[in-house]
């Protein structure tokens, strides 16, 4: 499973076993070691936190950044450029893999979605974030949701993104599929909606993660069995 402990929460465990530590050499000597192993529970301690941060290694975050306009609510997602070696040409979350500066992957998302598509986190609430899930790649990413100003100018970085755009929440909460795609590894089957919306197709994973995010904050449950087609896809 993916790690769930944000390096936040892995710091003030630590600074509570300090504060024991410290509490108990000072207050009652005669039950603990030497003040001379002091400095070795520190470097436990200090070491501890350095393999719990590096355990967001090969993990990922995306921001679900939704607006409130006149006509409804809506989320941003955007178009990867073609020259990308993964996923390129896909629509996607603002988002990307956790960078060792980043103290937890709440921070890889702001900083992926200010990267991206010159979102500034100022203008961002995090509200919720959803369980991880994996991409077909095996990449585990971990979803934050967010609420934007919907008056925000934002440019797609040409370096990673060929286009944004605002995706209506309301096409994934009537489930306005146009196909649904079931993907078999082995004895493993998991399915995902496809949407269009002005040219654009969101399906896999972007899709299933809509399909869990609808689920989360509104209460609606969306399921395989649909009037449009189904479309099989395997791997080894």
């Amino acid at each position: 499973m993916c790690a769930l402990i944000e390096k936040s929460q892995v710091r003030d465990l630590a600074y509570s076993w300090y504060k024991l530590y410290f509490y108990l050499e000072c207050a009652s000597p005669a039950i603990t070691r030497p003040a001379s192993n002091f400095p070795v529970c520190l470097r436990v301690i200090r070491a501890s936190i350095g393999s719990m941060s590096a355990s967001f290694s090969n993990q990922a975050a995306v921001l679900l950044a939704v607006a409130e306009v006149s006509g409804g609510e809506e989320i941003l997602l955007t178009l990867r450029a073609q020259h990308l070696a993964s996923h390129s040409g896909e629509v996607a979350f603002p988002g990307g893999m956790w960078e060792p500066q980043d103290p937890d992957l709440r921070t890889t998302a702001l900083r992926e979605a200010n990267e991206e598509v010159g979102l500034d986190s100022q203008y961002v609430e995090v509200i919720a974030q959803m369980q991880p899930s994996y991409t077909r790649a095996g990449t585990c990413v971990t979803p934050y949701i967010a609420r934007v100003p919907g008056s925000l100018t934002l440019a797609p970085n040409p370096e990673e993104l060929q286009d944004l755009f605002w995706f209506p929440l309301e096409i994934v909460k009537r489930d306005l599929r146009v196909r649904t795609d079931i993907f078999k590894t082995g004895a493993k089957e998991h399915w995902a909606p496809v949407y269009q919306f002005c040219g654009f197709t969101i399906w896999g994973f972007t899709a299933r993660v809509l399909v869990d995010f609808v689920a989360q904050q509104y209460g609606i449950t969306l399921k395989r069995s649909h009037s449009a087609q189904e479309v099989l896809f395997t791997g080894s």
